[in-house]
């Protein structure tokens, strides 16, 4: 896959080699301390990142008060933003995802991922309690 090949350049030239799947077919890369983003290739060749935000709390104010100021964030920012608030599958925490077209090129790929780790430190400064 293009994208896939282009990632790996893209994170060569940050002194990552050899990037290579989970078994799960995800690749998972190492940010800002270890914190950690996964890399989906998709079918068509696009590729998804995704990143942890923050655990929810159980059910009652502190939950209700996290997602309203997450999802005020949100709305405020989607016009400028390209990246998408999401809840994890499990729906115990926030994600955050963004998109990597097919057959970007190497320089688009590093500019975005780029750009969605430094959303990602927005959006957790955002939810952090």
């Amino acid at each position: 896959m293009q994208a896939v090949r282009d990632l790996s350049h893209a994170l060569e030239k940050h002194g990552v080699r050899g990037l290579k799947p989970r078994a799960d077919g995800r690749f998972s890369l190492s940010h800002d301390g270890g914190r950690r983003v996964d890399v989906h290739a998709l079918p068509d060749g696009r590729l998804v990142m995704e990143a942890s935000l923050v655990s929810l709390p159980e059910p009652g104010a502190a939950r209700a008060t996290l997602l309203e100021r997450a999802l005020c964030f949100s709305t405020l920012c989607m016009l400028e933003r390209h990246d998408v608030l999401c809840l994890s599958l499990d729906a115990r925490s926030l994600v955050l995802q963004g998109e990597i077209p097919a057959r970007a090129g190497a320089a688009a790929v590093e500019q975005a991922l780029e750009g969605f780790l430094n959303a990602v430190d927005v959006w957790r400064s955002v939810v952090q309690p």
